[in-house]
């Protein structure tokens, strides 16, 4: 699916005026009821379309439940008021299914219906929600979201989104970016056979540019850059680094996710490490190889 998904993260009173203004008829705050007025409604297959082509899907409470596979895991907690037989979702999510409105008191029964039916089951409190950007997944909100693995009842919690902001840069934030740029690269550079701590950081000085340069702000605090220079055929992703305070926490898939939305046509480059884990990222947000060397890889996004 290319478009985005919010999921959670709001009641079913806020969700209910969304349907009801596109089916053109009053919803109860049911589930079954839902899927069966979508289905009779022919709206099942227009929904996937539209979001397959890049619209933005939200279901707070009963629309995140329909998002899956199956909304097999309302049965106890809505009454199946049209009885249903058939619990098919909308499938905007796949091999997952949705507990929105998840309370402590839930936990046993959610591990238990995650081990029966072997599939993956994502506990979302009321205070938080999961967004879901091509293939990347955040939550956001403050809480915590409970994964039940499909296999064993087994838990794993997730906190709430990380609150990060962008400032301008100054040119004071040279010597602290080139200090995190040494720490940053400095595995990579070793493994490669390519460490100079002195050259590491001058290289950096030479080319900071502030005008260019965004200051990454992790709960208010100074954690990272990044920098677009323009070139008259792309823009050219630099000086993208994250403390490693911060690192794996969604941040930077966040910060570089907020930077190409608000791009313009132009294709985007940038290079990373031979082997870095970095390309991944960049792979998920749409680069592709464009050419390599033995040290670097050239990747690039092209024009949307």
């Amino acid at each position: 699916m290319r478009g985005n998904l919010c999921l959670g993260y709001g009641s079913q009173a806020e969700e209910e005026p969304l349907w009801r203004l596109m089916l053109s008829r009053p919803l109860t705050r049911n589930t079954f009821r839902l899927l069966d007025v979508v289905r009779r409604a022919g709206f099942v297959e227009p929904v996937r379309r539209f979001v397959r082509d890049g619209g933005d899907y939200y279901g707070g409470s009963a629309g995140a439940v329909l998002a899956c596979d199956s909304i097999e895991v309302a049965d106890g907690l809505d009454p199946n008021e049209p009885g249903l037989r058939d619990l098919t979702g909308l499938g905007l999510i796949k091999d997952l299914a949705i507990l929105p409105h998840y309370s402590q008191d839930q936990h046993a029964r959610a591990a238990a219906w995650a081990t029966d039916r072997g599939v993956g089951l994502l506990g979302l409190p009321e205070s938080i929600g999961l967004q879901c950007v091509g293939s990347v997944a955040g939550v956001t909100g403050e809480g915590r979201l409970v994964r039940f693995e499909g296999a064993g009842g087994r838990s794993v919690t997730y906190p709430g989104a990380v609150n990060w902001s962008l400032r301008p840069s100054v040119a004071d934030d040279a010597r602290w970016i080139a200090e995190l740029r040494a720490e940053v690269m400095a595995a990579d550079l070793h493994r490669l056979g390519r460490w100079d701590p002195v050259r590491v950081r001058e290289r950096f000085l030479r080319a900071f540019r502030p005008s260019q340069t965004k200051i990454i702000r992790v709960d208010g605090v100074d954690a990272g850059s990044i920098a677009v220079r323009p070139e008259p055929d792309c823009r050219w992703i630099e000086h993208f680094y994250l403390s490693g305070q911060v690192q794996g926490r969604g941040v930077g898939s966040a910060v570089l996710g907020h930077l190409l939305d608000g791009a313009d046509h132009c294709p985007y480059r940038l290079n990373v490490f031979q082997g870095s884990r970095a390309r991944h990222l960049y792979e998920r947000h749409g680069f592709v190889l464009e050419h390599e060397d033995p040290v670097d890889v050239f990747m690039i996004r092209p024009s949307r």
